[in-house]
């Protein structure tokens, strides 16, 4: 389950998912003033993310 909300202060930030077969989607890129890991609050499970700086 997810413990951390993130919050982006300048910079991108990339959102993958990886595929039961290993292949990545990006779901989304996240500007300066966005969040995310949010999920944490409402206490719902995290799903398989990652996340890069861009």
């Amino acid at each position: 389950m997810a413990d951390t909300v993130f919050y982006i202060q300048k910079g991108k930030v990339k959102l993958t998912v990886l595929s039961e077969q290993g292949k990545e989607a990006v779901v989304g890129i996240l500007e300066p003033g966005q969040f995310f890991g949010e999920e944490c609050l409402n206490g719902h499970p995290r799903p398989q993310r990652r996340w890069k700086n861009v």
